[in-house]
């Protein structure tokens, strides 16, 4: 099976903006939506897995604001790649209420900090010193 991710971070950088180096990355674009008329932009997604140093991550912290509307993030279980680390893997959890769905029980932040372009929307997650970033256009 073919993992399809890219770990260029100079390319990742054209896409978001990086409030500072990351020591890797891992990500991906995927095309959202259905393209009828050939006509107009596509809207697609950016799912990132950044790791920075400690210190980088704990300056990251502190420029954050959590994020509580919606007040519970789900996503369906294919969201959860398998090149995401096992840290961020379990920040992920089915729900009795939701069963076909993942919900996010880890803290989210507004993604500004990474915000580009027409990549505007979506949240960031901090575990440890890996950062899971999910933005979208609309």
């Amino acid at each position: 099976m073919t993992i399809s991710y890219e770990t260029d971070a100079i390319k990742l950088g054209k896409l978001i903006e990086l409030p500072m180096p990351p020591l890797e990355a891992r990500w991906q674009t995927t095309e959202k939506g259905v393209r009828t008329a050939g006509i107009g932009p596509t809207d697609f997604e950016l799912v990132a897995i950044l790791e920075f140093a400690d210190a980088a991550i704990l300056q990251l912290e502190k420029q954050m604001v959590e994020q509580t509307n919606p007040s519970v993030v789900y996503v369906a279980k294919t969201f959860v790649q398998s090149w995401f680390p096992e840290t961020i893997r379990e920040a992920f959890v089915v729900d009795d209420l939701y069963p076909d769905y993942l919900r996010l029980a880890a803290r989210r932040f507004q993604p500004e900090l990474f915000a580009k372009g027409s990549l505007q929307d979506g949240y960031v997650v901090i575990v440890g010193n890996q950062v899971l970033l999910y933005l979208h256009t609309m």
